[in-house]
């Protein structure tokens, strides 16, 4: 019983790359993933903003995370995904390379940003975890989702 207890603070992040770099979002902050679909443009739309979805009915504006973080845009080949968040009632996603996996974080092991991180990205995320030999940066969603 005890060992059920200690899972219960534990976070759960799903786990996704932008190019080569591994990234996470809490599972409580996601609707759903899904795989690319048809996808509109919007005229005069910002850069990062790729377009609209219709998801069931929904409509989904659809963001290049790889752009809005200042990396490389995010490629919509196969293992390309769209991870539905839910933005005070409107629903946005974001396009990934592809989704690695859920990790379980204790939240005590969560640490700032490096200070070297460029300062164009840093406001992008929240913490960052040490996983594997490497840092997934766990993205301060609100920061991503905010229009320039």
């Amino acid at each position: 019983m005890e060992q059920h207890e200690e899972h219960d603070d534990l976070l759960l992040v799903v786990t996704f790359y932008v190019g080569e770099r591994l990234l996470g979002i809490p599972t409580e902050k996601i609707q759903e993933i899904i795989k690319v679909g048809v996808i509109t443009d919007v005229p005069n739309a910002p850069g990062h903003i790729i377009g609209i979805l219709n998801l069931r009915g929904r409509i989904v504006t659809v963001i290049d995370l790889g752009t809005r973080l200042s990396l490389e845009s995010s490629r919509q080949g196969d293992e390309g995904r769209i991870i539905i968040l839910d933005d005070g009632g409107e629903s946005v996603g974001l396009m990934v390379d592809r989704i690695a996996d859920v990790i379980r974080i204790d939240p005590q092991e969560l640490t700032p940003p490096p200070a070297n991180m460029k300062a164009n990205q840093s406001d992008f995320f929240d913490t960052v975890y040490r996983f594997q030999g490497g840092l997934v940066g766990l993205l301060a969603v609100d920061a991503v989702l905010a229009i320039d």
